[in-house]
């Protein structure tokens, strides 16, 4: 899977799902979540998997969660292998192991490069880089 959107993708500061992009003519929904911290469960609630649950066959969806461990890593777990857990408190080991490896790989990939790329850490917030993601920038 070729990691780049297609499109600026849609990005929510508040409001279910987080981002909504393309990635090679197929439609994404991601809800995400960074486990930081003491923080290390999560419980998945209805609004998340509702959020990321595909409406045709050509859309897929995933929980996102940036484990802030170290060293750092995204894990995207499939909607269809969490539909069944919802409020469920899932622990970043059981969160490990459902996810999509080679779509994590590539996110956590992705993450350290813009991480490496950038000259100042502080353009990394949120605010900065939704701005640039909807102007169609690379990170």
């Amino acid at each position: 899977m070729n990691f780049t959107f297609s499109s600026a993708p849609s990005i929510n500061l508040q409001g279910h799902p987080d981002i909504v992009g393309e990635i090679e003519n197929r439609r994404i929904k991601l809800e995400v979540e960074a486990a930081v911290g003491r923080s290390r469960k999560r419980i998945i609630n209805k609004e998340d998997i509702e959020a990321i649950n595909p409406s045709n066959e050509n859309e897929k969806g995933y929980f996102a969660v940036l484990d802030g461990g170290l060293p750092p890593e995204w894990f995207l777990v499939e909607y269809q292998r969490l539909k069944w857990r919802i409020f469920e408190s899932l622990s970043i080991i059981t969160l490990r192991s459902l996810r999509d490896k080679d779509f994590s790989s590539k996110c956590t990939e992705q993450f350290f490069n813009l991480g490496l790329n950038t000259k100042k850490l502080h353009s990394l917030t949120f605010s900065i880089l939704r701005a640039r993601a909807l102007k169609g920038e690379e990170a």
